[in-house]
């Protein structure tokens, strides 16, 4: 893998990473379910540098995703507590 190739790489784990930490212990443990599904005591970090360069595209969305809905949620929470 060239230099550049491999910085990308490294960043999009990073960007992975980050995303995850806003998501909930049980959403990390379905992640690991559905990338890992051997192996569902590995952390976070090494599910994300063992995944295929295919999936992180789709993982990230995944995330993003999720981390959008918990906002909503935690929006409409708050909406119902100051009523």
């Amino acid at each position: 893998m060239s230099e550049t190739l491999q910085k990308i790489r490294d960043y999009k784990v990073k960007l992975l990473i980050e995303l995850l930490s806003q998501c909930t212990s049980e959403q990390q443990l379905v992640f690991n379910r559905m990338y890992s599904p051997k192996n569902l005591s590995a952390s976070i970090e090494d599910v994300c540098n063992k995944l295929p360069d295919e999936k992180y595209n789709w993982a990230v969305s995944q995330c993003e995703t999720t981390i959008a809905n918990n906002i909503k949620k935690k929006s409409r929470k708050l909406c119902k507590n100051q009523k």
